[in-house]
């Protein structure tokens, strides 16, 4: 067996070490990426790095991540190296999970795209720096004496790949990618789908969230109601209603092509999307970027006339449906004093439905954009500004009693911002909290039931500003009642 890199172990060997365990080895079981109950994913293998003794040459890996910075699924026969993983005793075995602290690197080398090297031979590595991988975002590139354990587990598994035997599990995913209608639809696995818009929603060119059906119905899906015919209010989902739309989130590539080139009602195929359960738990899809090929665009209009043909015969019999029941739960025309009872029930249901999707939308947005969710604004209902819009408030320009023009050096308003901290003074933490019995500070000896106060400046930078543009930037003097908002705690030496 190859010497192991500086600080890697073999897996007989594994205990726990408060700066983790690095080994590498060949998958000889899998679970496949599986969702978690939050928001990342999880994937599960059976790493092996010695077969005379596979009892305690085996290891059981689990590696959390968000599902978009996942490498690609390895299979049975795949080698893959750890770094930094958390290691402890579980039923008797030792088992290896990622860590946030320490920083775990995951890395999957491709079976098929690991030369086999003959034992003996040692083969020159200039060529085989850019060996195929994928590996977690944040991963520092593997070094030579990392692929020359790469390349000795993929001569051992070649010599003994009747020994890689797939251990039996509960949940094996789908590994062909397939077309599929959404009614036959799946949890942990990926299908190509062929589908009609109904709802588009972007909120920069990286990311947008479509709606797309089929007109069949899964089970899994979120419920749209109808609307309730008595009233005659419209509804804001406009159909289908029941569970027939899947909702996927497009990346990169898909998410641009999508905003310039589809429009609602379009018939669109989709190529190897990724069915998981959503916060809600439910069933909902994820359109990637390929890692290995960035470029390629996985979403394309559909041109094939039997396919679209099918959907629209599937939508007509459901629009039969619809009328039939609507026909048929033609309501008599209520009392004055009953309808407006009825519109007034309605219209709460709808300020509550709205203050929910707010609320989900809002922590959606704090997920995805990374804002600290535990600093929250005094006054969240004011209207989300840029800093750009701050600085160059129209209100600023005004006239004078002679209709000179002149410009306001500020006015009183308020403003809320998302922005992240740059830079702050006093440059020592300990300098926020002044004495109050400091001439410097509080020159008028002004009385204050506190010997102490806050009083810092922070520097902020927009945090909305697009990819290659100049941020901008501002002071914001935060005095000491606003400080005691933000830390939760009052000024002490």
């Amino acid at each position: 067996m190859a010497e192991l890199p500086p600080n890697f172990t073999f897996i007989r060997e594994i205990r726990s070490r408060p700066d983790g365990v690095s080994f590498a080895g060949i998958v000889v079981s899998t679970k496949g990426i599986r969702a978690t109950k939050g928001t990342h994913s999880n994937l599960e293998v059976v790493v092996q790095d010695e077969f005379d003794d596979a009892s305690d040459s085996a290891i059981t890996l689990r590696y959390f991540c968000w599902p978009e910075d996942f490498p690609d699924e390895p299979e049975v026969g795949d080698i893959v190296f750890v770094r930094h993983a958390k290691a402890s005793e579980w039923n008797d075995k030792m088992t290896a999970t990622s860590n946030w602290e320490l920083k775990t690197d995951l890395f999957i080398f491709k079976s098929a795209s690991v030369p086999i090297v003959q034992k003996g031979y040692a083969p020159s590595l200039s060529g085989l720096s850019s060996l195929p991988h994928t590996s977690n975002r944040e991963a520092v590139l593997p070094k030579e004496s990392e692929l020359k354990v790469v390349l000795d587990r993929r001569m051992r598994s070649a010599v003994r790949s009747k020994q890689l035997k797939q251990q039996p599990s509960q949940s094996t995913p789908s590994k062909p990618t397939r077309l599929a209608l959404i009614k036959d639809l799946g949890i942990n696995v990926f299908h190509d789908i062929n589908a009609q818009v109904v709802k588009i929603w972007s909120e920069n060119q990286s990311c947008t969230d479509i709606h797309v059906t089929d007109y069949t119905t899964n089970h899994h899906l979120f419920w749209h109601e109808e609307p309730n015919l008595e009233d005659g209010m419209q509804s804001r989902w406009q159909g289908p209603y029941g569970q027939m739309t899947l909702a996927v989130r497009l990346y990169g590539v898909n998410a641009q092509w999508t905003n310039d080139n589809v429009s609602v009602g379009d018939f669109i195929f989709l190529r190897n999307v990724h069915l998981k359960l959503s916060n809600m738990n439910k069933l909902e899809g994820a359109l990637h970027e390929d890692r290995l090929h960035p470029n390629q665009n996985d979403i394309r209009r559909l041109l094939q006339q039997s396919a679209i043909s099918e959907i629209q015969k599937r939508k007509a019999d459901y629009e039969r449906q619809q009328n039939a029941k609507f026909i048929k739960n033609e309501p008599k025309k209520p009392s004055a004093k009953a309808a407006a009872k009825k519109r007034e029930e309605k219209k709460q249901m709808q300020r509550l439905q709205r203050e929910l999707e707010q609320k989900e939308a809002e922590e959606a947005e704090v997920a995805r954009s990374g804002v600290n969710p535990d600093v929250r604004a005094r006054d969240p209902e004011i209207k989300l500004s840029t800093l750009a819009e701050v600085q160059d408030n129209s209100h600023l320009n005004t006239n004078t009693m002679n209709g000179d023009a002149m410009k306001l050096p500020f006015i009183n308003t308020k403003y809320r911002i998302r922005g992240r901290v740059v830079d702050f003074y006093p440059p020592k933490l300990e300098d926020f909290a002044h004495s109050m019995i400091d001439p410097t500070w509080n020159p008028l000896d002004v009385y204050t039931r506190s010997s102490w106060e806050w009083g810092f400046v922070l520097l902020m930078e927009d945090a909305t500003a697009s990819a290659g543009q100049q941020p901008s930037r501002i002071r914001v003097i935060v005095s000491n009642d606003d400080a005691e908002f933000l830390l939760k705690m009052k000024a002490a030496e």
